[in-house]
């Protein structure tokens, strides 16, 4: 017998259409169970189409019963296995078009993803070719070497402006 308020409850009933989708057993599965008596029904109809409603905790039981405990349980991992590949495919695509209206407006705006930048030490005293890793240690001892970072170039022996703003 149900417990007090159990055909209330939400997702404590089934339609034999869902038992098919959840458990993988027939409607005449669910008939055979109704007519021993282990299975408590409720007829409903949607549009014209009869269908019948169960318990959920007594069908499992009667599974459990009929078709062993190892099937009930491999159904149960399969059907929430399905339920979880199809939330992680959803959230693949949200992403994804979070991650594309996240460019346009960076785009608009006119900024880039902080990545696209160069660190800030990389642009002291303007010098453009000592790149992204580049510390002012690393650019003295560039100069020192006789390589000047606005020309690219060896040769030429650096300014003394660029000497005095480092």
């Amino acid at each position: 017998m149900a417990e007090y308020g159990e055909w209330n409850r939400k997702g404590a009933t089934l339609s034999d259409v869902t038992a098919k989708a959840e458990y993988g057993v027939d409607r005449d599965v669910i008939v055979k169970g109704i007519q021993t008596g282990k299975l408590e029904y409720r007829e409903g109809s949607v549009w014209g189409n009869p269908y019948l409603r169960v318990l959920r905790s007594q069908l499992e039981q009667y599974l459990a019963e009929e078709l062993g405990e190892d099937y009930l349980r491999r159904v149960k991992h399969h059907t929430e296995l399905r339920r979880v590949k199809k939330a992680v495919a959803d959230l693949k695509k949200q992403l994804a078009g979070l991650q594309k209206r996240q460019q346009e407006l960076e785009v608009s705006l006119g900024t880039w993803p902080r990545s696209w930048y160069r660190p800030l030490y990389a642009f002291r005293g303007g010098l453009r070719g000592a790149g992204a890793s580049s510390t002012d240690a690393k650019i003295a001892a560039n100069i020192e070497r006789g390589f000047c970072p606005k020309k690219r170039s060896a040769a030429v022996v650096p300014s003394g402006r660029v000497r005095k703003k480092l």
